[in-house]
């Protein structure tokens, strides 16, 4: 085989490239690495055969290769700037080849050692080509860098560990602090339980130890002769009426009160209001003497719309609570009752319909006051103006006299048609019985009047005197008032009433329907004559 092949086979040297930027080596070679045979393929099997190099002493060798000449620096391996020789050695080395294997070419390459006889001998460099051949110093580091490696994951696995097992603990350490807390909060509950458990059965042990020692009370013997007012408030328990009774001496201890009222069913019945009673009175006579009616001294008056001041003196004269002299001289002072500047010193109309209770500390003149006031209040609920109160309660006072409460809106338009002037016959007049009654004295309704008495001058004589009365005649209500402020439209002059007994009312615009209407009423009187006699009357 020609030096041409051998030099060809050889591998090409490589030179690094600009990706791959490694550390130098130093120049210098470690004692046990063998330097690279450098120069031709002829020159390398010379200085191979040659017989006098000494393997054993490779400083010499450096020596010798130093006092050589520098070596010549060659290009990097391509087809840039090369010798057709050498691009044929780089392809030599690239691409495969098909010639078939030689004896020479199976042979390992010996580690060879330049002569210092050859000039071209250049001392040993380390090149990228040098760098990666798999040289003991090579395989060092990889191996060294492979166990740094291994050593560094272990470390980190050997942490991750380390933490997880951390986390771990605090995770377990936060369950049995959280355990801890749900013992102790069972525990707290239990305790509570236990304490209000022991507290109820107290308790319960001290009632029964109340009702083992009987409560004090009097024996009724020494109940006193000398009546006492006692005032039972609405709603009012047993527990409170033993306290009032308590205080008032009527009887001996609460205790004794409220274990009669528990035993007698009826006592839930004690109506508010005022008794008379007895002092040292025994528990359950006490109890007793409440729920009968005939101790109890206070009286409800109740006063209805449509009622004159005469009747309201009548009401009270029946109350008993009264003497007719209090009675009299309270309602002839009427400055005294605080009366508004609207009422013109006049009581009629002002005193309101109500239920009122009278306890026994009271006068007429406080409960003619009560009603004026509730009146007050009642004008201002209903939104009346002020300087037309007079008005509105005389109108109101006419149409409670006139009809039925589903009548008075009616009545109230004809009030109003006729303080207007209209129909030839009304010219202004209002020409209501109820009034002409009022003035001669009639408390009635007013529904049968003579003609003598339609021809009585009075003031309230509206079949003599154009426009309204100059006082109300008669206490109003709610319903009254509402139809007065707000009438109908319609065009109604009259009305009578053509049932007594019904007090089926027909309305009419005309003269000549108002007469048809009041020929029904004498046809119905000629029938009934018992009920207009009596009207009359």
């Amino acid at each position: 085989m020609s030096d041409t092949t051998r030099h060809h086979d050889t591998p090409a040297r490589r030179f690094p490239s600009r990706k791959s930027k490694r550390r130098r080596i130093p120049e210098r070679p470690f004692p046990h690495q063998e330097e690279q045979p450098t120069g031709n393929s002829q020159q390398v099997h010379e200085a191979a055969n040659t017989p006098d190099i000494n393997f054993a002493s490779p400083f010499k060798a450096e020596t010798e290769v130093a006092s050589a000449q520098p070596p010549t620096i060659e290009p990097p391996v391509g087809t840039m700037g090369m010798s057709p020789q050498d691009t044929s050695l780089a392809s030599a080395v690239t691409e495969p080849s098909n010639r078939e294997p030689q004896s020479n070419d199976l042979a390992p390459a010996k580690p060879q050692r330049a002569s210092h006889s050859t000039v071209d001998t250049v001392p040993y460099t380390p090149t990228a080509h040098s760098q990666s051949l798999d040289t003991p110093v090579q395989k060092h580091k990889t191996e060294q860098a492979d166990k740094d490696a291994s050593e560094a994951l272990e470390q980190e696995l050997t942490t991750t560990a380390a933490l997880r097992k951390q986390q771990l603990h605090v995770i377990a350490r936060k369950k049995r602090q959280r355990k801890r807390k749900i013992i102790t909060g069972l525990i707290l509950v239990m305790l509570l339980v236990i304490i209000v458990a022991t507290s109820v059965a107290a308790i319960k042990f001290l009632n029964i130890s109340s009702y083992l020692a009987p409560a004090e009370d009097y024996t009724g013997k020494e109940a006193g002769s000398k009546d006492i007012r006692v005032e039972i408030p609405a709603g009012a328990n047993g527990q409170d009426i033993a306290v009032i009774l308590k205080k008032k001496d009527v009887v001996k201890s609460e205790d004794a009160f409220v274990e009669a009222f528990k035993k007698n069913s009826a006592a839930q019945g004690i109506q508010d209001g005022w008794y008379s009673l007895r002092t040292k009175m025994k528990a359950s006579e006490a109890l007793a003497a409440l729920l009968d009616e005939a101790n109890k001294i206070d009286v409800a008056i109740t006063i209805v719309p449509g009622k004159t001041i005469d009747e309201v003196k009548a009401k009270f004269i029946n109350n008993g609570q009264f003497t007719k002299e209090e009675i009299d001289a309270a309602f002839e002072n009427v400055d005294a009752l605080g009366l508004p500047a609207e009422a013109n010193g006049h009581l009629e109309g002002w005193l309101a319909p109500e239920t009122y209770r009278v306890d026994p500390n009271m006068t007429v003149q406080d409960l003619l006051k009560q009603m004026i006031s509730h009146n007050t209040e009642r004008l201002e609920k209903l939104k009346v103006p002020r300087d037309k109160w007079h008005d509105v309660l005389t109108k109101a006072s006419i149409v409670e006299k006139e009809g039925k409460e589903e009548d008075f809106p009616k009545i109230a338009r004809v009030i109003e048609n006729r303080l207007a002037g209209k129909g030839e016959n009304t010219a202004g007049l209002l020409q209501m019985d109820c009034t002409v009654a009022y003035g001669v004295g009639k408390g009635g309704s007013g529904a049968f009047i003579t003609q003598e008495e339609k021809k009585q001058d009075t003031p309230y004589n509206t079949y003599l005197h154009k426009g309204l009365p100059p006082t109300p005649i008669a206490s109003v209500g709610d319903s009254a008032i509402e139809a007065v402020m707000n009438p109908p439209e319609g065009d109604w002059l009259y009305y009578v009433t053509v049932d007594l007994v019904k007090g089926t009312t027909k309305f009419a615009a005309t003269h000549e329907e108002q007469k048809k209407n009041i020929e029904e009423l004498r046809q119905y009187c000629k029938e009934n004559p018992e009920v207009c006699k009596t009207e009359n009357e």
